[in-house]
């Protein structure tokens, strides 16, 4: 029986679903874009070594720019409208009030994942309602 065209995954297509899987970490999405079945990409990871390398290559380099975006979310913050009664509050010149948000939850995510040893890193998480029995 002959494959059709969602079951191919030649060595162009193999190149492009690793890029989008290092982009955006999801193997259905990256599998989409290559034009393969979902299930394609498993089959070779299993047989082809080169590729099952650079799948896991992809999933760190995804795994590195969540860290990163956590990082800019928890450390910078993100910029927001205020927002009051569902409509944008707006200043003296016409233009959104803007407020930056940080997230704590988010630097007591990173904090565990880089520093699980640390005694304060365990009692902040426990003070934030966290289980320090998670580590």
């Amino acid at each position: 029986m002959k494959r059709g065209r969602k079951y191919r995954l030649t060595r162009r297509r193999k190149q492009y679903f690793l890029e989008v899987l290092a982009e955006c970490g999801n193997v259905t999405a990256a599998a989409a874009a290559a034009g393969v079945a979902r299930c394609v990409p498993y089959g070779h990871r299993k047989t082809d070594d080169a590729f099952a390398k650079g799948w896991e290559q992809a999933e760190e380099i995804a795994a590195d720019r969540l860290e990163a975006e956590a990082w800019r979310r928890g450390v910078e913050g993100i910029e927001e409208p205020v927002i009051s009664l569902g409509k944008v509050v707006q200043g003296a010149d016409g233009e959104p009030l803007i407020v930056r948000r940080y997230s704590d939850a988010v630097l007591l995510a990173l904090l565990r994942a880089h520093r699980p040893e640390n005694p304060a890193v365990r009692h902040a998480v426990t003070l934030c309602g966290g289980r320090p029995s998670a580590f």
